[in-house]
């Protein structure tokens, strides 16, 4: 874990992306991918969403089983590296988590790879102010926070506000950071068919529900969620 009050990674910390001042193609690239599509590893779900995840969105993918609900937005990170000049920025708050992301290929993770892993932090202030340190420095075009119950909100925020201010926070974060922002979240053990936390139904744009071969698209702000040829 990064030391977050000098910035300074431990020795040998696996998950540390050095940080460099970007070469002017670089800059280039950065506009670009803000105005470029994030698309999935879905040709169907892209289909549904004109092309893929538009800047400022919010995206939930949930599942009972969150390594599931991982598993799918690894494919979309993949996919999109693969497809696209820009970069991601992948938060891992949990082992689970940092070990997954650290299976991506090698030529994605090196020094000078398009993917960012970082450990935690779980703070949401400490979060954003990542967030903008590698906005500002390098053309991310998405950025996916892993996950939601593992990030913690304000101080001040009463229990029952925890859940409705992360999800809050996490869309704004979209917007200032002009990019995508997918979120991974448990499904409801009661109601599988939805998140676990009401607020995320609420704020977030998109909700994907990643247990299933066919993905299920439960919430789309902008249009519909039946996926064209799925029952």
């Amino acid at each position: 874990m990064t030391d977050m009050t000098t910035g300074d990674p431990p020795a040998g910390d696996p998950l540390w992306a050095p940080l460099r001042q970007p070469s002017p193609a670089e800059v280039e690239a950065a506009t670009a991918a803000a105005d470029a599509l994030v698309t999935t590893a879905d040709p169907l779900l892209n289909e549904a969403l004109a092309g893929g995840l538009r800047a400022g969105e919010l995206c939930g993918f949930f599942a009972t089983d969150l390594a599931a609900a991982r598993h799918r937005v690894l494919l979309t990170v993949n996919y999109y590296l693969r497809e696209r000049a820009g970069r991601v920025l992948y938060v891992a708050m949990s082992p689970p988590a940092a070990a997954a992301v650290l299976r991506a290929p090698d030529d994605l993770r090196g020094t000078d790879g398009p993917l960012f892993v970082r450990e935690g932090p779980r703070d949401f202030h400490q979060l954003r102010d990542l967030a903008e340190t590698y906005t500002g420095r390098y053309a991310v075009g998405l950025i996916v926070l892993d996950s939601l119950d593992a990030i913690t909100p304000q101080a001040y925020a009463q229990q029952w506000e925890r859940d409705a201010q992360v999800t809050r926070d996490a869309k704004a974060l979209a917007r200032t950071a002009g990019t995508p922002v997918i979120i991974t979240c448990p499904a409801n053990l009661k109601n599988r068919q939805d998140p676990y936390t009401d607020s995320l139904i609420a704020d977030a744009d998109l909700l994907v529900r990643a247990d299933r071969d066919p993905l299920t698209l439960r919430k789309h702000r902008h249009g519909e969620t039946r996926l064209k040829g799925r029952r």
